[in-house]
């Protein structure tokens, strides 16, 4: 199996550990391996590594959780986004 970043290998564990959640051991099992085939086949380990957000993906995606939890984070992020627009 190949590596895998602290986010998907934390979602796979998830999935992995909630057996009792799924309908039945046939939807736990697809459910499971269609999870790890899909972050394998689109290598959606390099993409998270690689992938730079846009402003627009962010406030869709993370701000209003990164703003609770970590402010200086978010703080961050929007400093770089206005020094990004600054660039241009």
């Amino acid at each position: 199996m190949m590596y895998r970043s602290n986010m998907l290998n934390s979602l796979v564990e998830c999935v992995g550990e909630s057996e009792e959640r799924f309908i039945d051991d046939w939807d736990y099992i697809t459910t499971y391996q269609t999870l790890v085939m899909l972050i394998e086949k689109f290598n959606l380990d390099d993409f998270m590594e690689e992938y730079h957000f846009s402003e627009d993906e962010y406030n869709k995606y993370f701000k209003k959780t990164t703003k609770v939890y970590n402010r200086e984070l978010h703080k961050e992020i929007k400093k770089s986004f206005k020094n990004k627009e600054k660039r241009l």
